[in-house]
C-alpha cells in the first residue's frame, strides 16, 4: 500500500527537446513537481507553457520526434519512461488515466459511446460483454448524461460538446485509476456544465480516493478545486506551492501577471458604434429539428434545436449568446454559415436572405462572415501547413497568394505567435 507520507508520482528534473526551428529549445525543462496521494495538483500556464507536453510525457503519448531527454517520471518508485510499451499499456488507463482537452478528436467517430467506453475493459481483460455494458450505463448515469441505455448506441457527433466531455471522463474512470490527469478539461464547456464537471471531479476524488493532477490556465478553477498549484511558464516551472499561497501571495513575477489577467465581471465601456452602426445580420424565426434513426421497428429520434430565433446585429456591436451545452449555440452559428440547412425563418446579411441560397450562389458572401469553430484541432488539416491554411480561403476568393502570404504573417504576429 502506498505510504501516506510519499508521493504517488514525482516528476525529477524531466526536460523534453522541441523539434529545431522553433522559438526555444525545450517544451519542458528540468520540471519538478510530485503528486501526493488523495490530492488535487493543479498545473496552471498559458498556451505554450509546456502543461500538457508534461501530462502527456508522464502518459507516454508524445510524438516520437519529441521524447524525454533527461529526467524520471516515477510512479509508485518506478520510472515510467524505462518501462517496456507493453507495462505502460498496462499502467495507462488501470493506473493512471486521462481527460483530454478536446473530446471530439479523443473519441473514435465511426465508434458507439458506448464501444469506445467498454473497449478500455476489454482490452484491459475486464468482464464480459454483459458486465462491460451494465458497467458502461452506470458510469453514463454517473458522470450525468441522460438516458444512458440511449446513449449506449450514439456516435459522438451526435452529442454537444459537454456531452462528449462527459464520455471521455466516463472512459477515464472505468478502471476506476490511481492517478487522474485532466487536461483542461472545461476550457470548452458553458459555466453551468462547467461547475458540473467540476463538482464531479471532486466527488470522484473523495470518493475513490483519487489523486487528480488538473492541468488549466483558469485560475478560477484553481480557486475552486486545489490544494497545491505548480506555475509552467515557457516549459519551466517558475512556482509551486499551496493553492492559498499561490493565490494570495504569489512570488514569481509570471504568476503576479497570470491572476492580474483573470477578468473581472464589470461589463466592458459601449463602444462609439455599438448599438449605432447598420444592420449586419439578421435573423426572423429561425428553426432547425434534427431527425436521426428510426426504422421499421424503433422510432425517429427528434431533437428541436432552434425555434423561432430572432435578433439583430449592427456594425461595431458584440452579441454575445449565452446557453448550456446542447442548447443550440454553435448550431445557431453553423446555420449562419450555410453549414446546415434550417428548417424555417429568415438570415439576412446586409438585407439579402441566404436561407434560399445554393452553395454556388453563397460562396461568394462566405468572406463576409466567418466562425471560430469550438475545437481547433478537428477544424485544421494536419496534413496542411499554417501558412496554406490561412492563406487557401483568400486565395480562392482571388487575392494573390503573395499578398495573402504577407497578410499571414501579419495575423499570425497579431495573435501573438511567431511567424
Amino acid at each position: 500500500m502506498q505510504d501516506a507520507g510519499a508521493p504517488l508520482l514525482e516528476v525529477e528534473n524531466l526536460s523534453v527537446p522541441l523539434p529545431y526551428g522553433l522559438d526555444r529549445k525545450y517544451a519542458v525543462e528540468n520540471a519538478c513537481l510530485h503528486l501526493n496521494p488523495r490530492e488535487i495538483l493543479c498545473v496552471v500556464g498559458e498556451s505554450g507553457s509546456g502543461k500538457s507536453m508534461l501530462a502527456n510525457a508522464i502518459m507516454g503519448l508524445l510524438p516520437y520526434y519529441m521524447q524525454p531527454s533527461a529526467g524520471e517520471i516515477l510512479f509508485n518508485g518506478q520510472d515510467l519512461l524505462t518501462m517496456s510499451e507493453d507495462r505502460l499499456r498496462h499502467e495507462r488507463g488501470r493506473s493512471i488515466a486521462m481527460i483530454f482537452q478536446e473530446p471530439l478528436s479523443a473519441l473514435n467517430p465511426l465508434m458507439t459511446i458506448g464501444d469506445q467506453i467498454a473497449e478500455v475493459m476489454q482490452v484491459h481483460g475486464e468482464g464480459d460483454a454483459a458486465t462491460r455494458r451494465t458497467r458502461v450505463i452506470e458510469l453514463l448515469g454517473y458522470v450525468g448524461l441522460p438516458e444512458p441505455e440511449t446513449l449506449l448506441h450514439a456516435y459522438p457527433f451526435r452529442l454537444s460538446g459537454g456531452q462528449r466531455q462527459r464520455v471521455v471522463i466516463a472512459m477515464a474512470l472505468v478502471l476506476e485509476p490511481a492517478i487522474l490527469i485532466a487536461d483542461e478539461p472545461t476550457t470548452a464547456l458553458d459555466v453551468t456544465t462547467q461547475a458540473q464537471i467540476l463538482d464531479l471531479i471532486l466527488r470522484i476524488q473523495r470518493d475513490k480516493g483519487m489523486a487528480v493532477m488538473f492541468v488549466t490556465h483558469d485560475f478560477g478553477v484553481v480557486a475552486d478545486i486545489a490544494d497545491r498549484v505548480v506555475v509552467m511558464e515557457r516549459g519551466l516551472v517558475v512556482e509551486q506551492g499551496e493553492a492559498e499561497q499561490i493565490l494570495n501571495r504569489p512570488q514569481h513575477p509570471y504568476t503576479r501577471r497570470l491572476i492580474a489577467s483573470v477578468p473581472h465581471r464589470e461589463p466592458p465601456e459601449v463602444s462609439e458604434l455599438g448599438g449605432s452602426g447598420d444592420v449586419l445580420l439578421e435573423l426572423k424565426g429561425v428553426s432547425k429539428t434534427y431527425r436521426s434513426g428510426g426504422g421499421f421497428l424503433s422510432r425517429p429520434r427528434i431533437v428541436g434545436a432552434l425555434h423561432d430565433i430572432s435578433f439583430a446585429l449592427k456594425k461595431g456591436e458584440t452579441l454575445g449568446v449565452v446557453g448550456e451545452s446542447g442548447s443550440g449555440k454553435s448550431t445557431l452559428g453553423r446555420c449562419i454559415l450555410k453549414l446546415t440547412d434550417v428548417d424555417g425563418g429568415e438570415i439576412l446579411l446586409r438585407g439579402r436572405d441566404i436561407v434560399p441560397l445554393s452553395a454556388a450562389s453563397f460562396r461568394p458572401m462566405r468572406n463576409r462572415v466567418q466562425m471560430i469553430f469550438q475545437d481547433p484541432f478537428s477544424s485544421l488539416n494536419p496534413r496542411h501547413s499554417i501558412g496554406r491554411i490561412l492563406t487557401d480561403g483568400p486565395v480562392a476568393h482571388g487575392i494573390p497568394r503573395s499578398e495573402a502570404e504577407n497578410k499571414a504573417r501579419e495575423l499570425l504576429t497579431l495573435v501573438g505567435l511567431e511567424t
